[in-house]
């Protein structure tokens, strides 16, 4: 049957595993290395104190020989591995370079030199030069011993709580590793009788209680973390609040300004119109009369261009179905009853995405400039008798064509006029281009 002391090092040894294990699905779950780096700490340790808890075993119980005869040649190298895990951990946990980069740069230095005596103490280990591993072990734990308690003392500095479980936890093994070395000393001739004057006791005992603080620390920081994301998410949320409110208000102050030119400049440019109209019917010179043909001529162009405006200001145009609406009532007005075109402009059945595309004012004005040249230029220069216009829209797109049965356009003499270059113009704003060409079809 097992002593006592050996029963509880077994018990204890079971309880670093399961929080090496607990760490590592944490990290499975949230990605975040400092769970990865602890979890292989908690590894190495444990089999750090195995191979100690095998030569307990062996003085007192006769068994594990062949393990505790591992440990004197092994123990090095697990010694300097497991401070490798350790600061990787520290420097995730921490993250120093947040708060003192001298410190960041230091503690990844130790990182290094770490992994370097590691893979040193292996080579000489596996060469034979046992005896020379062991000797650069000592001056290395002196290097490892001062350097490591400076960054002690700085990370102790920084007053962060977050911190505060690391310097905890690190106390306590530390504490827990100078009482085990003393035990070591006095121990070193005789074989204890009593559980609490073995060495391997007290680091057991200041492992645990490291680990414990380094498993609430990384608790508590995960909790930290998400309360963060909370408060920036939140905060996000406020902010989009205040922006769509901000929307709100340009939008009512857009419809109110749209309203008033339509009350008050539309009303006053039809009456222009309207008076210009009347004037004609009573002139009969006719240098008065062409004077009035240009003033109604004006007139008619400003209010066009007026019911354009407003169209692009009012907020209640801002999607895609709104244009598309606009376009057909001036594609219909401007072409068939304005001059004569038969236009076939079939109402396209737009896709869900398609009709919830917004589209601000500006966006909607610079395309339907671009429709109404092309229109203009149908009627200019195209001799055309029909008008097609159609409009395809699949997943969150749409493509409108707009063709004629007129004399098409010459490709190597196209009319480069001030409308063709504002078309180019209006489509490069909006991110597009415009292609003109002679259909194939004859």
């Amino acid at each position: 049957m097992l002593n006592q002391p050996l029963v509880y090092f077994i018990a204890l040894l079971c309880i670093f595993l399961f929080f090496s294990i607990v760490n590592f699905l944490q990290y499975l779950f949230n990605r975040d290395k400092a769970f990865l780096y602890y979890s292989l700490y908690l590894s190495v340790m444990v089999i750090y104190l195995g191979l100690r808890m095998a030569c307990f075993a062996k003085n007192t119980e006769g068994l594990l020989t062949e393990p505790c005869r591992l440990e004197s040649t092994i123990i090095n190298p697990i010694n300097t591995l497991m401070l490798v895990f350790y600061f990787l951990f520290a420097q995730t946990f921490i993250e120093y370079d947040r708060y003192d980069v001298k410190l960041f740069k230091t503690v990844r230095f130790l990182t290094s030199t770490f992994i370097i005596g590691f893979f040193i103490q292996v080579l000489l280990i596996s060469t034979g030069f046992t005896a020379l591993e062991q000797a650069l072990f000592i001056y290395f734990s002196w290097f490892i011993s001062i350097t490591s308690l400076w960054c002690i003392v700085k990370t102790f500095m920084i007053k962060n709580r977050v911190v505060l479980f690391i310097i905890v936890g690190t106390t306590f093994f530390f504490i827990g590793s100078v009482i085990s070395l003393y035990f070591d000393t006095i121990n070193a001739n005789e074989t204890s009788t009593s559980v609490w004057t073995l060495a391997v006791t007290y680091e057991y005992i200041g492992t645990l209680f490291e680990a414990v603080c380094f498993s609430v620390g990384l608790s508590y920081r995960t909790y930290m973390t998400q309360v963060e994301k909370n408060k920036l998410q939140a905060q996000m949320i406020e902010e989009l609040r205040e922006r769509e409110a901000l929307q709100a208000r340009l939008h009512a102050e857009r419809d109110r300004i749209a309203t008033e030119m339509h009350d008050d400049l539309g009303a006053g440019l039809s009456t222009l119109k309207l008076l210009g109209e009347r004037a004609k019917t009573a002139l009969t010179d006719e240098k008065s009369l062409t004077t009035v043909n240009k003033m109604t001529n004006l007139s008619s162009e400003l209010i066009e261009r007026l019911v354009t405006i407003i169209w692009a200001m009012n907020s209640q145009n801002d999607t895609v179905e709104g244009l598309i609406s606009y376009l057909h009532r001036y594609a219909f007005d401007f072409l068939e009853e304005t001059h004569g075109l038969n236009c076939q402009f079939p109402i396209p059945e737009l896709s869900e995405n398609v009709r919830g595309i917004m589209l601000n004012g500006e966006s909607r004005r610079r395309l339907f400039l671009v429709f109404k040249e092309t229109l203009h230029n149908i009627i200019k220069h195209a001799k055309a008798k029909s008008v097609f216009i159609t409009i395809l829209s699949s997943n969150d797109s749409w493509t409108m064509t707009i063709e004629d049965d007129g004399v098409g356009i010459l490709e190597n003499n196209p009319h480069e006029g001030n409308g063709l270059k504002n078309m180019a113009k209006h489509s490069k704003a909006l991110g597009g281009d415009v292609t003109i060409g002679a259909s194939e079809k004859g």
